[in-house]
């Protein structure tokens, strides 16, 4: 990967990480699954968009939460 696929790549995730959008095609990020693990919660989520196989795993403290 060269420096300018990696700084898109970048962008688009923090960009998704902040608004929940997808990091493929940029639409709105739906939630799929959710797993509590101690003190842990991973939320997976999908793209909302028909024919996009984007997809996000967010790491979360449970008591930041409120879990």
């Amino acid at each position: 990967m060269n420096t300018v696929e990696q700084r898109t790549i970048e962008g688009k995730l923090r960009l998704s990480d902040d608004e929940q959008l997808c990091p493929e095609c940029g639409a709105i990020m739906t939630e799929a699954d959710r797993l509590a693990e101690g003190q842990t919660l991973f939320v997976w989520y999908t793209c909302s968009r028909v024919g996009c196989d984007g997809q996000w795993l967010r790491k979360f403290a449970k008591d930041i939460q409120n879990v």
